[in-house]
């Protein structure tokens, strides 16, 4: 079993934030526990060792492909099918719920910045070097994101 704790500490150090993230390039729960899974059996067969400080950023960079790969999927299944034969995803009410549902609705390239810098804990170099942007951009994403939702959060709250 010794051999898997250096897996095991890299599952602990990063698949919360893997998971935030998969979820939020998803929008489904059981989508994001596949993507978490597939990323590390994925990292695993690179046999780069676990305790690589790079790790982490590469787990993301999988997830993030992962994510890709659905959407394209969806554009072109949504291209097939009637738009009463998509399912959407509901959140339950609750401060949680709202911000969560607040943030799917944020456009892929501020969300994803979003949930890598709070989630993910990476820094906005990590995070620009991730989606392919410079890093002064990945930090403008996330501004206009925070503000965004701050805006969004405080008119749901005025509205009750």
């Amino acid at each position: 079993m010794a051999a898997w704790d250096p897996v095991l500490d890299l599952y602990e150090r990063v698949g919360r934030g893997l998971y935030a993230y998969a979820r939020s390039l998803s929008g489904r729960a059981d989508l994001a526990e596949d993507f978490v899974q597939e990323a590390f059996l994925r990292y695993l067969q690179t046999a780069r060792p676990a305790a690589d400080p790079a790790a982490g950023p590469f787990l993301y960079g999988i997830v993030r492909n992962l994510g890709h790969d659905l959407a394209r999927r969806s554009v072109r299944r949504e291209k097939h099918e009637s738009e009463a034969a998509r399912a959407r995803f509901v959140v339950s009410a609750g401060s949680e719920a709202q911000a969560l549902a607040e943030l799917e609705q944020l456009p892929l390239e501020q969300r994803e910045v979003v949930v890598l810098k709070i989630f993910g804990d990476l820094t906005f170099e990590a995070i620009g070097e991730l989606v392919r942007v410079p890093a002064a951009t990945a930090a403008s994403r996330y501004r206009y994101a925070l503000a965004k939702l701050a805006a969004r959060l405080s008119a749901h709250q005025e509205a009750r």
